[in-house]
């Protein structure tokens, strides 16, 4: 999984080749780019840095009649951003937690580029690992669908029910006939109804919520059978340019689906199972030197608490700066210790970003060191009284 850990800077488009829009552009502008440039998401850029991020399915819970007029703050998320070397598994971890499948990459608070899951998949294709997984172990089960004869209306309110931006579209005997996205239903309805503001203003016809959803799907679609590898759906997923696509068995009955989404939740799963997995958050406004001499440091602390605690799976070091004082910041450090027992936590603070984080890993050892000693009282104890057990018995 050595792909995994090189930094985001490999596979991020540099900022000069990312489509962006401005605060003050209307959200009908924001969205001809989308469409123009076929892509799904947006940085907003005020002066070099990024303030927010819109998302092309937005626009379905906009709630909008007309969006002409309406400004991207309406709408924009909030950005996390990653550094340029940002490790991908990191980039991961990121937008798994944040919901977000783009990230702006920024430096000293410029933005530099932008990553998103569709680089990650692209980049996966590489991974011998991947190789040896199917697409059961990846597949979202149980599947939902939608009958071809259901109205938009019916496939908009699952999707939203579910939290899912496709459904299998299948006809009386459950055999797929198609695939049906929030994409689809944006652009052939949502789009057009806010175009034209009142559906009959000059008398032009689009596909209404009451039409049955084999007038917009996808037919045929993209599939996969649940022996494929995540390479070979990571192939097809960049190669027809799609965020998923449903598992069908020999009788071409959908059994999962599968998106981008649920193969990037696999990476950092599999990298658990090699190793103990690391992840660095809130370190955007950490200086480049400090932030390699902060990297170092935590893979010595990673190595001594392993050979400590054999069982660790995770380590987790969240950084936040506070209380300004002229060039000033004082920094918390909290660290989160992971296995499949429990998580031990631990924080410190200091004016100097470096010192904390020795703190809180010296803080971290004492009680790394304390929970082994409990453990091996519990084991004791036990041992003791196995061992009065096969006396009485």
């Amino acid at each position: 999984m050595e792909i995994f850990e090189r930094p985001v800077e490999e596979i991020m488009t540099p900022a000069e080749e990312v489509i962006t829009a401005e605060p003050g552009e209307p959200l009908s502008k924001i969205f001809s780019k989308l469409e123009r440039h076929g892509v799904k998401e947006i940085p907003i850029v005020d002066d070099g840095k990024v303030v927010g991020m819109i998302s092309y399915y937005d626009v379905v819970d906009a709630h909008v009649a007309d969006i002409s007029n309406v400004r991207p703050e309406t709408v924009m998320m909030k950005p996390e951003t990653v550094t340029p070397d940002t490790l991908i598994v990191e980039a991961i971890t990121e937008m798994i937690d944040s919901g977000l499948r783009a990230l702006p990459v920024v430096e000293d608070g410029e933005f530099v580029g932008l990553v998103t899951e569709y680089d990650i998949i692209d980049v996966a294709r590489e991974s011998d690992e991947l190789t040896k997984i199917d697409a059961r172990e990846v597949m979202s089960t149980p599947v939902i669908t939608i009958h071809e004869n259901d109205t938009i209306a019916k496939a908009r309110a699952i999707m939203r029910d579910h939290g899912i931006s496709r459904l299998p579209v299948v006809n009386d005997a459950n055999k797929l006939r198609g695939i049906v996205t929030t994409t689809d239903i944006i652009r052939e309805v949502i789009k057009p109804i806010t175009r034209l503001g009142k559906m009959d203003r000059k008398g032009e016809k689009v596909p209404a919520f009451g039409h049955p959803v084999k007038n917009i799907m996808s037919s045929p679609c993209v599939r996969a059978e649940p022996d494929e590898t995540v390479v070979d759906l990571c192939e097809k997923i960049v190669e027809h340019g799609i965020r998923g696509m449903p598992i069908v068995n020999k009788l071409e009955e959908p059994i999962g689906v599968v998106t981008r989404r649920d193969i990037l939740r696999k990476i950092p799963e599999l990298m658990r199972k090699r190793g103990v997995f690391v992840s660095l958050k809130g370190v955007d406004d950490v200086d480049d030197f400090t932030l390699v001499i902060l990297r170092k440091s935590i893979a010595a602390a990673v190595q001594k608490l392993a050979s400590m605690r054999p069982s660790i799976e995770a380590v987790e070091v969240h950084i936040k700066r506070y209380h300004e004082e002229g060039n000033r910041h004082k920094y918390s450090v909290r660290i989160h210790v992971k296995d499949a027992r429990n998580v031990i936590s631990v924080k410190a603070h200091d004016w100097d970003l470096i010192i904390a984080f020795k703190n809180a890993i010296r803080h971290l050892v004492r009680e790394v060191l304390g929970e082994e000693e409990k453990e091996e009282t519990v084991r004791r104890k036990e041992a003791v009284k196995a061992k009065i057990k096969r006396r009485t018995a």
